[in-house]
């Protein structure tokens, strides 16, 4: 394996070896130049500098994998969250519908409330028609009792007087 590879930063791999084709410039060149991840005082300390720089890459391995898990744990944590608003929100909408329920019901209790009064409206308009009958026969009786009364005066007076 080419020791590049071991020791770039997050750059893409791609083999310096490749030939460049013609008319093509670009083919097989990297995308941006490697960052490696070498010992401060640089080259010429021979095999230690070698085993350093592993040492450089697998401290920087950890490095990103342990930061990787602490953003995989936060995200958990918010995903978390938001399962806790979604359940606190069901709840709030569970808890609306009960009471929409219930006004329906107190709704439906009032309307059949309406209709018994209408009904007691009705009955009662019934009664007062009947009064105004009985009324209306009281006063033909009144009438007639005035009338008699008045035509029973005058014979009485007829005869009295001559």
């Amino acid at each position: 394996m080419n020791r590049q590879v071991r020791c770039i930063a997050l750059t893409p791999f791609i083999p310096l070896s490749r030939r460049r084709e013609r008319g093509n410039a670009l083919q097989g060149a990297p995308p941006c130049a490697p960052t490696p991840l070498s010992h401060p005082v640089g080259e010429g300390l021979g095999v230690r500098a070698k085993k350093h720089e592993h040492l450089v890459c697998v401290y920087g391995a950890v490095g990103y994998l342990y930061e990787t898990v602490g953003y995989i744990y936060g995200a958990v944590g918010y995903l978390y969250e938001i399962v806790g608003y979604i359940y606190g929100a069901v709840g709030y909408l569970y808890e609306t519908v009960g009471y929409i329920y219930g006004a329906v019901g107190y709704l439906y209790e009032t309307v059949g409330y309406i209709y018994g009064a209408v009904g007691y409206l009705y009955e009662t308009v019934g009664y007062i028609y009947g009064a105004v009958g009985y009324l209306y026969e009281t006063a033909g009786y009144i009438y007639g009792a005035i009338v008699e009364f008045l035509g029973a005066g005058r014979s009485i007076h007829g005869v009295c007087a001559g």
